[in-house]
């Protein structure tokens, strides 16, 4: 019997794969801080969704999720959540292609990156793909994946993390020193000065009802009849006083 020759469209069939995409995207707390446009999570889903658009190469591409991580630190990763869920959609076979704007969003240290981008990811057949500081793409060119370039970006990756975590940390400690304000908000009982952001100024309000507590207490009277009393007598709670007077959504530190 003769053997049938392979024609054009078998080759496309043999060629064409659907790639399921993981789009992941960090936000730390120092870009946060620094209120760093280039790095914000919308423009880390722009970069990768234009990348992703301009692919014409017969494959099919379907993003299946996002995965952000927003205001978290790029030293850890059993506290990034949604890293977490995309480790575990990779697994349930739900994805097969990881997209990110550059590694440091993804690895926490060059240790990590290593062991995800050389153990982990082929493992599980993901191609993963990176777009800036050190581009990356470990199915259409995967000689990359094996250069020099690639640990070495990451020991730098790492050492920018632990250097800016210093000066942070010098920073607040100047801070402390110097008697200034350094939390995200007030303690109940205090607000934020209007005129200096370092500083605050007694809430006269809630500073009452603090008093009354203090007052109660030393008088013999247990925390439990104190809550009691105060919700017997219609008295906010600190998070509902900072929701409905001072109208905002943040926890409060009590």
């Amino acid at each position: 019997m003769a053997r049938r020759s392979r024609t054009i469209t078998d080759t496309i069939k043999q060629k064409f794969r659907v790639w399921r995409i993981a789009i992941y995207i960090r936000l730390s707390k120092e870009d946060a801080r620094n209120n760093d446009e280039s790095e914000s999570v919308s423009n880390q889903r722009a970069i990768i969704e234009e990348h992703i658009a301009s692919f014409n190469d017969g494959d099919e591409y379907i993003i299946v999720d996002e995965y952000v991580d927003d205001g978290i630190s790029g030293t850890t990763d059993d506290e990034r959540d949604d890293f977490q869920r995309m480790l575990g959609d990779i697994k349930k076979g739900r994805i097969n292609c990881v997209i990110v704007k550059d590694p440091a969003r993804s690895f926490r240290n060059y240790s990590d990156q290593g062991y995800y981008l050389d153990d982990w990811f082929p493992r599980f057949n993901v191609r993963f793909i990176s777009l800036y500081h050190q581009p990356l793409d470990s199915y259409k060119e995967p000689q990359n994946m094996r250069s020099i370039a690639v640990p070495i970006q990451g020991v730098l990756n790492e050492n920018h993390c632990a250097e800016t975590s210093d000066k942070i940390r010098e920073v607040f400690d100047m801070k402390r020193r110097n008697g200034e304000h350094i939390g995200s908000f007030a303690a109940y009982g205090y607000i934020k000065d209007p005129n200096d952001k370092n500083a605050l100024v007694v809430d006269e309000e809630a500073a009452e009802v603090v008093r009354e507590i203090f007052t109660k207490f030393l008088d013999g009277m247990s925390k439990n009849a104190i809550v009691h009393y105060f919700n017997e007598h219609g008295v906010l709670s600190p998070a509902a006083y900072k929701r409905e007077r001072l109208g905002s959504n943040t926890k409060i530190r009590v």
